[in-house]
């Protein structure tokens, strides 16, 4: 009979209570020798979202249907309802790109690593894959770190397909890109010197694999030189496409610590404003990291069709130093 773990918010303290202990002694012994590791273990901030063959944990492939069913089901309880939503398009978009090349892409290739005793002190969990890599840290039963936070996206904009559940024209990192072109194409001659190269300077993100954030140059334009609506579509764009991935009440704390700091964001952009050109973009603060990079082609024969969006705390990845 299939277990039914039970997660419970209080909502008042920003405790849960989840079943991942009891998801975990449900294991068989060499299952848990893979997903269990030491909470100072060198492989918690090592993280990275290119394809590889192997990484730390259990990979969906060695668990079976209930064992992945219930792993998502418990993970959704620290993601909120477009979050969750994330992370299973990811997955969906290995089987479009493995009718496109071939069984190297395997939509079980996806590792779930806990890391500590769950509830007791400083414990955590990743889930990591293709173009995934989400990280979490609690103090017992409070979450105290989502980030780094990693979603890619290939195809960026689906196309037709007859694996997926994603439907042609389906955009799953949409507003992360749609929103900062509503900036750049608001900002007057002024606003663009400050903000807007009209070429890409990268290829992608040098985050990868590093357990702090990445420091960054003074280029951008900052909060207070941005207009009321430009500030809110640029409020919106932090909230709406990365911060609101995670469940509300952990999302509400990290947005009134980035209000608290609002007058240290900066954003900088690169490249073209349109879905056919590569882009990328920044949003930089005194605490705050946020990168997208849609600057590769994706599997068809298109100039770009290939997202990579990120999240990061200089003070509270993987729970702070």
């Amino acid at each position: 009979m299939k277990k039914i773990f039970l997660l419970s918010l209080i909502v008042s303290s920003s405790l849960f209570g989840h079943g991942f202990d009891e998801w975990y002694q449900d294991l068989n012994e060499k299952q848990k020798a893979l997903v269990g590791k030491e909470f100072n273990s060198a492989e918690r901030t090592q993280w990275h979202y290119i394809p590889i063959k192997k990484r730390k944990g259990l990979s969906i492939s060695e668990m079976t249907q209930e064992q992945s069913d219930e792993m998502f089901h418990i993970m959704a309880h620290v993601f909120s309802e477009q979050g969750i939503k994330k992370v299973k398009a990811v997955i969906e978009m290995e089987k479009i790109l493995r009718e496109v090349e071939g069984e190297k892409r395997d939509p079980k290739n996806f590792y779930f690593t806990l890391f500590g005793k769950v509830n007791e002190g400083k414990w955590g969990f990743s889930f990591e894959g293709h173009h995934i890599s989400v990280n979490f840290t609690f103090e017992d039963k409070k979450m105290i770190s989502g980030t780094p936070l990693f979603f890619g996206a290939n195809p960026a904009k689906i196309f037709k397909n007859s694996s997926s559940t994603l439907r042609e024209g389906e955009r799953p990192l949409a507003f992360a890109e749609d929103a900062a072109f509503d900036i750049v194409k608001s900002f007057n001659e002024q606003q663009k010197v400050l903000a807007h190269k009209d070429e890409t300077t990268m290829r992608d993100m040098k985050e990868a694999k590093n357990a702090f954030p990445g420091k960054y140059d003074d280029f951008g334009i900052h909060w207070k030189q941005l207009n009321p609506g430009q500030q809110q579509t640029l409020g919106n764009l932090i909230r709406k496409a990365y911060l609101d991935d995670l469940n509300s009440q952990y999302a509400s704390q990290a947005w009134k610590e980035i209000e608290d700091t609002k007058d240290s964001l900066r954003f900088a952009y690169y490249g073209g404003v349109d879905l056919q050109s590569p882009h990328h973009y920044r949003i930089i603060g005194s605490d705050l990291v946020i990168l997208l990079f849609n600057t590769q082609n994706g599997t068809q024969n298109t100039k770009v069709n290939h997202v990579h969006q990120i999240w990061r705390s200089r003070k509270n990845d993987f729970g702070g130093k």
